[in-house]
């Protein structure tokens, strides 16, 4: 840097300070991206934990509120398979739909995505793995 600063002096008589380097002037310029993309990262966990919360919440509502019924459908002679049957039928309906609201979403999401389509499959595939 100092035989820059005193090239550069010698041309055009301009005293130089505050010079970077370019890996410097870069970090510089991307800090407040990975900020926002650790932000990011940061409040997606937490919807993340919550959804999954409140998911389950709602599954052992369900299940408590059928525990008779399923009780004595088993009493009476019930198949296990058609009870279990009757209970994944929600589950298959829920994922039909959160996977068409996330196909429809990509359009607002995917200018801001990297490395990866709006439409990635592993990704959809593995958010509803997660959630279900």
């Amino acid at each position: 840097m100092s035989t820059v600063r005193s090239e550069i002096d010698e041309l055009a008589g301009v005293p130089v300070f505050g010079e970077v380097t370019p890996g410097a002037l870069l970090e510089q310029q991307i800090t407040r991206d990975r900020l926002l993309s650790n932000l990011l990262v940061l409040f997606a966990a937490i919807a993340l934990f919550l959804s999954s919360i409140g998911i389950y919440g709602m599954l052992v509502h369900a299940v408590d509120r059928r525990r008779y019924e399923i009780g004595m459908r088993m009493a009476l002679g019930a198949d296990g398979r058609t009870v279990v049957r009757e209970s994944l039928l929600p589950v298959v309906a829920g994922i039909a739909l959160g996977m068409a609201a996330a196909f429809a979403a990509t359009r607002l999401v995917e200018g801001i995505l990297f490395g990866v389509s709006g439409n990635d499959p592993w990704t959809i595939a593995g958010a509803a793995l997660i959630f279900s």
